[in-house]
């Protein structure tokens, strides 16, 4: 039997179980006819919902095929996209993506599914504006409702409402874009009208500008953008006003070019008022689209500032992926930051001036086409948006189990992980900056190696890495560095750093018998192999990661294997789990144990499969479980694989 099929088998676990050569392990032996069964689960259904996860220009995945929607992104990247171009014509799958989002108690919109804060006023006017460019239908009456039920008694609107129920304080933003939306739903009565004149008319400063927030916060760029595209949709720009705004902005451009979004830094609790007085892209793309509107650009040094700006775009970034995209500021460039705003902002800032010939428009479009989620259709903040190597080593070992690996890009997946090579050898995700860990490089190499692309990356220096990691007590550390005698061990980071040590054929290199005892010390009187308690899904995993361990290293007689068979087989009680999420790990541990026939294999199929959701997942939002739900499909779909639990052809 070939390593590529023993690969796929049992997370990895490559090998014929100790004292079972003429038996494989993973076969299923019983008598029952999974085609027969209707509540099969759809293999179809299943790879769709895989690959809907992943970005084809990195090959990470996300966590859930419908996780990065964002209707303010999507808007303003449809907006530039179209200044650009406009012979582009729009789709509709951001306004579609947007409508999912729509609360059906409330009628506002959340930013993202499992947004806990939402909806968002600003959410409901970006997802208003996609679905009236589209043909997508929403319930707009619902969502006037929702607007209008967060003016504050200060005049203002409020992003959200409070956890109390009660509406949070009022911003130019929202206020700004809540007009916007009731205006072209022919909603704002005189009234709301008049109380937001008089929020406007409290909140201006002296200077002529407006906070972003409160009135006793520094004048922004942000907050008087806000505030003058509020008054001219309402019809109350004055000559006063423009001559106020355009004193103001005079006192925040640099000679240079640039304008700073305010004089002082402003500071507090919340990340809605913390503004640094340095200029950033955004806040000079917002001056210049302010000047604009109010047709003042004349009177300030136009080129110098339109030059600024063209000067932020990304032309030899380190990452690739941000190549096109424009930064945040001179230097001032984070691992994770919002290029998608600073980018939509800047082409059509520079729109605005006539000056997108300074830039690389064809960059910048596909920079802002790369931001858009192949699963939902909506568009995150930077390419790639809230994937994760976890999720990306889950998807990859679920199609290679399903035969489905041409599916993944693999190209832009060895690019993304080689760019993430450190120089102690660690691999990790690009937009991750914390420190080096065992279990990131660990989840890098076998996705490398399930795609036999392991040999573009320094494969050994990542081993070493690894191996360096090696605690005195025979587990493996995630984070201990050269310091092996602190921290301590897990059998989940030691469970990852063998499978990857033997994916780049470096076991040699560790002390396979310190692993034995190490996992050995931690089994129980009831046969679990886990300082957990056996009544706990811990339990149930370590113990399976302790089997596969050690079918790894040949070291199954480190451990009493006939009790953990006894311990795991125990967990299905009458054709039913212990715990249901739990059954996955049931089969693989039994399965690497050579005992996977011990349990009903009908009953477990109809278990797993019953958790199949209509979009195709094997894995619904949860609460925290300790496992993303692209781990719990890839679970379900290796446990079921090894009870031969699919039977339509993919």
């Amino acid at each position: 039997m070939s390593r590529r099929l023993l690969l796929k088998v049992a997370g990895s676990a490559g090998f014929t179980a100790i004292g079972q050569a003429n038996a494989h392990p993973f076969r299923r032996t019983d008598d029952a006819n999974p085609a027969t069964d209707p509540e099969s689960p759809s293999k179809t259904a299943a790879i769709e919902w895989l690959t809907g996860a992943l970005w084809r220009q990195t090959g990470l995945s996300t966590e859930f095929p419908g996780q990065v929607v964002f209707p303010k992104y999507s808007h303003i990247a449809l907006k530039a996209i179209q200044a650009i171009d406009s012979r582009i014509a729009l789709e509709d799958g951001p306004a579609r993506a947007a409508a999912r989002l729509q609360d059906q108690s409330s009628g506002g919109f959340f930013r993202q599914h499992g947004d806990f804060l939402g909806p968002w006023t600003t959410a409901t006017y970006h997802a208003l504006a996609l679905a009236r460019q589209s043909a997508v239908s929403v319930d707009e009456t619902a969502a006037v409702e929702f607007l209008l039920d967060h003016q504050t008694d200060a005049g203002g609107f409020a992003p959200r409402s409070g956890f109390a129920g009660g509406s949070i304080v009022s911003t130019l933003e929202a206020t700004h874009k809540s007009i916007v939306a009731l205006t072209e739903q022919d909603a704002v009565s005189q009234s709301v009208r008049e109380q937001v004149l008089t929020f406007l008319n409290d909140t201006q400063h002296s200077t002529g500008g407006w906070p972003s927030v409160r009135r006793q916060d520094a004048p922004t760029v942000e907050g008087t953008y806000h505030a003058v595209i509020t008054l001219s949709v309402l019809g109350e720009l004055t000559p006063a006003t423009t001559r106020a705004v355009t004193r103001f902005l005079r006192t925040v451009q640099r000679p240079a070019g640039g304008f700073r979004n305010t004089l002082e830094s402003v500071d507090c609790s919340s990340l809605i008022c913390r503004f640094d007085p340095a200029a950033t892209t955004r806040s000079t793309a917002q001056a210049l689209v302010t000047l604009s509107w109010l047709d003042r650009l004349s009177r300030f040094s136009e080129d110098v500032h339109a030059d600024w700006l063209a000067d932020r775009q990304l032309q030899n970034p380190t990452d690739e992926r941000l190549y096109g995209g424009f930064e945040t500021a001179p230097d001032r460039s984070p691992a994770v930051t919002n290029y998608l705003p600073n980018t939509a902002f800047a082409a059509i800032a520079l729109d605005a001036v006539g000056a997108l010939g300074r830039i690389d428009r064809s960059a910048t479009e596909q920079f802002l086409t790369a931001c858009q989620h192949p699963g939902t259709k909506g568009f995150g903040p930077w390419p790639s948006s809230l994937s994760s190597l976890v999720d990306t080593e889950a998807a990859i070992r679920a199609l290679d189990l399903l035969d489905e690996r041409g599916r993944v890009p693999r190209d832009a997946l060895v690019a993304t992980l080689a760019n993430g090579q450190r120089d102690d050898g660690a691999l990790t995700h690009p937009d991750r900056s914390a420190e080096s860990t065992v279990e990131q490089t660990a989840l890098a190499v076998l996705a490398l190696d399930r795609l036999d692309r392991l040999d573009a990356v320094d494969h050994a220096a990542a081993a070493t890495f690894i191996i360096d990691h090696q605690h005195e007590r025979g587990g493996f550390t995630n984070t201990a560095g050269t310091d092996t005698t602190t921290g301590s061990p897990s059998p989940q980071t030691t469970w990852l750093a063998v499978r990857a040590l033997a994916a780049a054929e470096k076991l040699s290199r560790i002390d396979l018998a310190g692993v034995g005892t190490y996992l050995a010390d931690q089994q129980a009187d009831r046969g679990h192999v886990s300082e957990s308690s056996p009544d706990t899904m811990s339990a149930v995993c370590e113990t399976r990661y302790a089997l596969e361990t050690l079918a790894h290293i040949d070291r199954f007689d480190d451990i009493d294997r006939k009790q953990a068979i006894a311990y795991l087989r125990s967990r299905q009680q009458e054709d039913e789990y212990t715990n249901r999420a739990e059954a996955r790990h049931v089969v693989a541990g039994l399965a690497v144990a050579g005992a996977v026939d011990s349990i009903d294999h009908q009953s477990t199929r109809r278990l797993l499969g019953a958790r199949q959701t209509t979009a195709g997942g094997f894995a619904d939002r949860e609460f925290y479980t300790g496992e993303t739900a692209m781990q719990r499909h890839a679970g379900t779909i290796e446990a079921l694989t090894l009870l031969d639990g699919f039977t339509e052809p993919s």
